[in-house]
């Protein structure tokens, strides 16, 4: 069995953007997120036994479009500010993006969480709440054209990502 997820893997130019951002950043109390690690997710972990069967059925998924467009322009902490645990990049509502989503997590017969969906870039962890504030406005854009299936290996020091399989759209 297997922990896998679904996502949108960040592009090399977003991964510079985040190397860039957080060199300054090394020293606060936090686990930040290896670039290579990022990613965009769009159905979180679940167990799968039968990797080639959902393989069949992801590759199954037809879209509309050819490509997304996501546009970051905040970090904060997240996900909810009385609690947070996080530092990620905001992205802007996106239609497309979520009627892809909606496809994948149909397919999967996954019920839909009833939130509303804020695409986000996890940047870094944190166990206890940091004494610094975080808010920065940023501009980053990225154009995706597939999805990804990941594996997720959990380790000490933080999950590993693995791609299985990319799908285009």
């Amino acid at each position: 069995m297997k922990r896998v997820f679904i996502a949108l893997k960040t592009n090399p130019e977003i991964e510079e953007r985040v190397k860039s951002w957080k060199e300054d950043k090394l020293a606060w109390p936090v686990r930040f997120i290896e670039p290579r690690n990022l990613h965009l997710t769009l159905v979180p972990p679940f167990n799968c036994e039968n990797i080639s069967a959902l393989i069949d059925t992801l590759s199954s998924i037809k879209t509309d479009q050819k490509k997304i467009s996501i546009a970051y322009k905040l970090i904060d902490f997240g996900p909810r500010p009385e609690n947070p645990r996080l530092i990620w990049a905001l992205g802007d509502y996106n239609l497309e993006l979520d009627n892809l989503k909606n496809k994948i997590e149909n397919s999967l017969n996954q019920k839909r969480i009833s939130r509303n969906f804020h695409p986000h870039l996890t940047l870094a962890r944190f166990k206890n709440l940091p004494f610094f504030a975080v808010k920065e406005k940023i501009n980053w854009q990225e154009i995706h054209n597939s999805f990804v299936l990941f594996e997720s290996i959990l380790k000490p020091k933080g999950a590993e990502y693995n791609i299985i399989k990319k799908f285009k759209f």
